[in-house]
């Protein structure tokens, strides 16, 4: 299915997302922001990073367009990446809450 284009999103970020859903077999990965936007600047981007929001398997995740300028230079390789450690990091905060629930009932 090809997604429709909104304008204000750079075609780069469709084809990161495109490659992405390709990711392990086939990867439910949507645009979710409208637009682009910038985030906040911190001490590591002075000006802070352009991009949008995707979900990743119901996860909100921001995409910069210098991640997705990666991706579609790089292929799949890189969007299998991407989505890996976007899963590996959820699946640790889940166990990690787990845990949590288990010491606080004793």
């Amino acid at each position: 299915m090809k997604l429709k284009n909104n304008m204000e999103i750079s075609p780069v970020v469709y084809n990161a997302v495109e490659l992405m859903k390709n990711s392990f077999g086939g990867t439910d990965v949507k645009i979710f922001s409208e637009k682009k936007y910038r985030t906040q600047p911190n001490e590591y981007s002075p000006i802070g990073v352009l991009g949008v929001d995707i979900y990743i398997q119901d996860i909100i995740v921001f995409l910069s367009y210098s991640i997705s300028e990666n991706i579609s230079v790089y292929g799949q390789y890189l969007a299998d990446s991407f989505v890996f450690d976007i899963l590996k990091d959820e699946y640790k905060r889940m166990i990690r809450r787990e845990k949590y629930k288990k010491f606080t009932q004793i």
